[in-house]
């Protein structure tokens, strides 16, 4: 008896594209990297008691300010944490959207 085994080669193409991270988040900051302070902008205006912080790869929050209801831009001062990779998010109470930051000096 013989077997014949038949085979196929499948060939995947995954297109990775690189968009702005607001499309995805809601939230832009630049300049990333940064040094001393970061612009983070909001797609939509914050919502009352809205806060940002800023979370080390740990999971530490290392950054926590409140934010101006209606507005859509803060200014977050950066002088205090150390070269790396942070997460910024902003929490209004019932959902939370995030981006990634980078400090070099």
């Amino acid at each position: 008896m013989l077997l014949l085994w038949r085979t196929a080669l499948l060939q995947v193409n995954l297109w990775l594209s690189i968009n702005s991270s607001e499309e995805h988040s809601g939230i832009s900051l630049f300049p990333s990297p940064a040094s001393n302070v970061v612009n983070l902008y909001s797609s939509q205006p914050f919502e009352e008691n809205a806060t940002i912080q800023a979370v080390d790869i740990t999971g530490r929050v290392v950054i926590e300010q409140n934010v101006v209801q209606g507005e859509q831009h803060a200014v977050i001062d950066i002088c205090g944490l150390a070269n790396g990779m942070y997460f910024v998010q902003v929490n209004n109470g019932t959902s939370m959207t995030s981006d990634k930051l980078i400090i070099n000096r």
